[in-house]
């Protein structure tokens, strides 16, 4: 099983077009343990197993360790080119004409089909949307540009001067926009039209659990 094992690192390494110096970052004393463990007869140790896995976020661990299923999870989150998350005080504004974010203002970017239509992701704060958003989450955001298309009753990220951002779900009145928490111990608030200058509908999210 552990010869299988190997086989399938060597056929995860060759599939990426990698080589064990590059996915050892260049760390030679790694390098030579991962080539004694992986080419060679000395057994596979669990935090190479996890190193492996850790490397490449995309490859299912049940494929690895037994050969079920496919190599690449069905909706895995990559590191490669894809939807940027931003920092969250980088994000205030994004609806206004003069809105434009920095390279440092992006913490990463993650390709999740699912979320192909967004624009992009934000962390979660707070506990207002409990129990759908947990705080420390992520949600994946597509910007609305046409005030006709805004689809009232669903959760949207929406930007205000006066109160920064805001995750409500949204109805029309003629007072302007009332914000529902999902979180019952907070209260609807209304937020006046003129107050809010970027609105983006919630497409999708990432639950983080045991925070």
């Amino acid at each position: 099983m552990e010869n299988n094992v190997k086989e399938r690192i060597r056929d995860l390494i060759a599939n990426h077009d990698l080589t064990l110096n590059k996915i050892s970052g260049g760390n030679k004393s790694l390098q030579v343990k991962l080539n004694r463990q992986i080419n060679h007869n000395t057994a596979l140790s669990a935090d190479v197993l996890i190193y492996v896995l850790e490397r490449f976020p995309e490859v299912s661990a049940d494929w690895l360790i037994t050969g079920r299923g496919d190599m690449h999870l069905p909706s895995a989150v990559q590191s490669s080119n894809g939807i940027p998350l931003f920092k969250t005080e980088a994000a205030a504004g994004f609806g206004s004409a003069d809105f434009a974010v920095e390279k440092s203002d992006i913490e990463d970017t993650y390709k999740v089909r699912e979320f192909a239509s967004a624009d992009f992701m934000l962390h979660v704060h707070g506990d207002s949307m409990q129990p759908l958003y947990k705080g420390g989450g992520i949600i994946a955001v597509k910007v609305e540009t046409d005030k006709n298309s805004i689809q009232w009753g669903k959760v949207y990220l929406i930007s205000t001067k006066s109160r920064g951002l805001l995750i409500k779900r949204i109805y029309d009145s003629e007072d302007g926009i009332i914000c529902v928490s999902e979180n019952p111990t907070f209260k609807p608030l209304i937020v006046k039209k003129n107050d809010v200058d970027g609105m983006a509908i919630v497409v999708g999210n990432v639950r983080i659990e045991n925070l």
